[in-house]
């Protein structure tokens, strides 16, 4: 590279440097705005509009922080320049954006080296956002590595032995270099940290990394031996000849109430997970239709990871598509096999076509990832069924999922899905401002049959469900006879 190249790239990344920091300012800024209004910490976990606003400032900041790594990388030789004023100038634009680099990075240690919920956040996997895993630990890795530190030592003692000649070269009087050692400056105090915390913070890093390497194996172990023990009984049955309720006539009717968007609570009986999982309904999964219902919602028209999948769709089912969180992973099935199930109950969220389009959008996005056996929220490289539910339309147009704590975690329940339509907001007579809607409720009787319940008692029924009703305890006249309150055989 020739002089005038050269002094064109230092220009060029003396006004990249300027940029990165003015973003990094206002990056700053934003996440200070946000942890005052993200109650996750009280909380205990991070609602998935939290969650997209940190992934997105951490891809930021990503993104701003690669910028510097390849401002410093490209002056790190700037001994090998002939000439002094553009050695110098080298130096100052890549110990601006070394001192940036490490000064923002403290800042991040700093306040959440000891917020366990945030820095597992940060440190989780986004495939969305291109994030590795690691991410926090990769950054408290390099802050506290000896090695660079030695290098800023250097730099700075360079700096010093050089100031004088800046000064006499009259290097800094235009105000691009004079806003390089102005950052410099500002930004020296910030650096300056004592050996001994250097080597405590490498110490603990490294105790941090052992203990990691040491309990990863295990955890691995654990949680591959639940996902094998889990997929198994997933499929297990109490019986070798099992035969569906819902059938060909009851998906016929579903069909023509059936649209986009709609929720679907699945029970199927005789499956080993209808008595282990807590409450009546056992699977949750988002109706999508045709590629024409979506192309006619304009869901198609949104993002390019959104028209691949639908258009993975083979207009092959005469009843349309689902996309559901299941062993191994989310996907897209035909509604067939979805209900291969006896009960089934339709929520439609009340929403406008903007609102209800950006759900799905978000739901597409969620394809591919895999199943969560550990059941965990507040992770979000994994999805359950109710999982793709919540983080779809969580926020949206009044409509809000509260988790409930556990064994340990925060989870949703097919159950209180359906509580959302039977508990709405403001309490009971509020039910005109439920955002759910109960459009249909079909279930399995004592004579094996499924049957839709009339839609003027559909909600009735719902409620003695959740109350403890089993409706293949219940014969037709029996379903018929059902008022809010009255009493039938419980299971």
């Amino acid at each position: 590279m020739n002089t005038a190249e050269f002094n064109e790239q230092l220009q060029a990344d003396c006004g990249s440097l300027r940029n990165i920091v003015a973003g990094l300012d206002g990056l700053e800024e934003d996440w200070n705005g946000a942890r005052a209004t993200f109650r996750a910490r009280e909380r205990g976990y991070f609602t998935p509009d939290e969650d997209d606003r940190v992934r997105g400032m951490q891809a930021d900041y990503r993104r701003y922080r690669e910028g510097l790594y390849e401002i410093v990388e490209r002056y790190r030789s700037y001994r090998t320049q002939t000439r002094l004023p553009e050695q110098l100038q080298a130096f100052m634009v890549g110990f601006a954006a070394a001192l940036t680099l490490h000064v923002r990075a403290l800042k991040l240690i700093e306040v959440y080296e000891h917020e366990p919920l945030v820095r597992r956040k940060l440190n989780e996997a986004e495939a969305r956002h291109q994030l590795e895993a690691g991410f926090f630990e990769e950054i408290l890795g390099a802050c506290s590595s000896l090695r660079n530190y030695r290098l800023m030592v250097g730099a700075d003692s360079f700096w010093r032995r050089s100031r004088r000649t800046i000064q006499r070269l009259k290097l800094a009087e235009a105000a691009d270099w004079r806003w390089v050692g102005d950052i410099i400056r500002r930004q020296r105090a910030g650096a300056r940290r004592r050996f001994g915390k250097v080597v405590f913070q490498r110490l603990r890093y490294d105790w941090r990394a052992f203990w990691k390497c040491t309990s990863r194996p295990v955890a691995a172990a654990r949680y591959g031996l639940l996902s094998f023990v889990g997929s198994k009984v997933a499929r297990m049955r109490t019986t070798r000849h099992y035969q569906p309720a819902i059938n060909a006539r009851v998906l016929d009717r579903l069909r023509s109430l059936l649209r986009p968007g709609d929720v679907l609570l699945v029970r199927a009986e005789k499956k080993i997970t209808s008595e282990l999982l807590p409450g009546f309904w056992t699977h949750a999964a988002l109706y999508v239709g045709s590629v024409r219902d979506l192309e006619t919602l304009g869901v198609t028209a949104q993002s390019c990871p959104c028209r691949r999948w639908v258009e993975a769709i083979a207009d092959g089912s005469p009843y349309g598509y689902v996309l559901e969180a299941v062993s191994p992973a989310t996907r897209i099935r035909r509604l067939e096999k979805c209900l291969y199930a006896d009960h089934v109950a339709v929520l439609r969220p009340r929403l406008s076509d903007e609102p209800l389009r950006s759900a799905l959008v978000e739901a597409f996005g969620q394809l591919g990832k895999p199943y969560d056996f550990a059941f965990d929220f507040n992770v979000t490289a994994r999805i359950v069924c109710t999982g793709l539910i919540y983080r779809s339309y969580h926020k949206r147009g009044g409509i809000e999922f509260p988790l409930i704590k556990r064994f340990g975690r925060y989870t949703l329940t097919c159950d209180d899905v359906a509580d959302l339509l039977l508990t709405p907001p403001g309490g009971a007579g509020a039910a005109v401002r439920c955002p759910w809607q109960l459009v249909a409720l079909a279930v399995q009787l004592a004579d094996g049959q499924t049957r839709f319940v009339a839609e003027d008692k559909a909600t009735d029924v719902l409620r003695a469900i959740r109350r403890g009703l089993r409706p293949t305890a219940v014969s037709p006249p029996e379903l018929e006879a059902i008022q809010p309150g009255s009493t039938l055989p419980y299971g």
